[in-house]
C-alpha cells in the first residue's frame, strides 16, 4: 500500500522473523540485583536468498553479565518493491532477538521446587495420563 502525505510518497512496510535456532550460554549465578548495566556488543550476517528475504545469524554478548547468546533464522521484508538491507532494519531485527534473550533468560533462571510438590505433579500427571488412555 502507498500512502500520498502531502508532497511524501510513503511506502508501507512489514518485517517478518522466525527465529530457527537458539544458543544461550549464561552464567551458573543470577544476578541479585535488578538493576544490570549491560555493555552489549552484537552482530548479524544477513545472506539474501531471495527478493527481501534473507538468512541471518545474529551474535549477542553481553560482557559484565556474561552473556553469549545466539540466533539464527529468516526475515522477510514485505514491500512492494526490493528494499535495500539498512542499519536500520538490521536494529529492529536486532531489538526483537534481543527481546527473544530476554525472555529466554526469564525461564532458564534457577529454580527451586520441593520434592512433595514434584511427587504431587508426578500424580497428577499419571491420572491424567491414565484417564486419556482409557477406550
Amino acid at each position: 500500500m502507498v500512502l500520498n502525505v502531502g508532497k511524501f510518497l510513503v511506502c508501507k512496510m512489514e518485517l517478518k522473523l522466525s527465529v530457527k535456532k537458539i544458543s544461550l550460554v549464561r552464567p551458573e549465578d543470577n544476578p541479585k540485583n535488578k538493576k544490570v548495566e549491560m555493555n552489549v556488543d552484537w552482530n548479524i550476517e544477513c545472506e539474501m536468498v531471495d527478493v527481501n528475504f534473507y538468512k541471518y545469524f545474529c551474535l549477542i554478548e553481553i560482557k559484565n553479565f556474561p552473556i553469549l547468546f545466539t540466533a539464527e533464522g529468516y526475515f522477510e521484508i514485505i514491500s512492494e518493491k526490493p528494499v535495500n538491507i539498512s542499519n536500520k532494519i538490521l536494529e529492529v531485527v536486532f531489538k526483537q532477538i534481543l527481546t527473544i534473550m530476554i525472555e529466554t533468560l526469564g525461564i532458564t533462571k534457577t529454580y527451586s521446587t520441593s520434592l512433595e510438590e514434584i511427587s504431587s505433579l508426578n500424580t497428577k500427571m499419571e491420572q491424567k495420563i491414565s484417564n486419556s488412555v482409557r477406550l
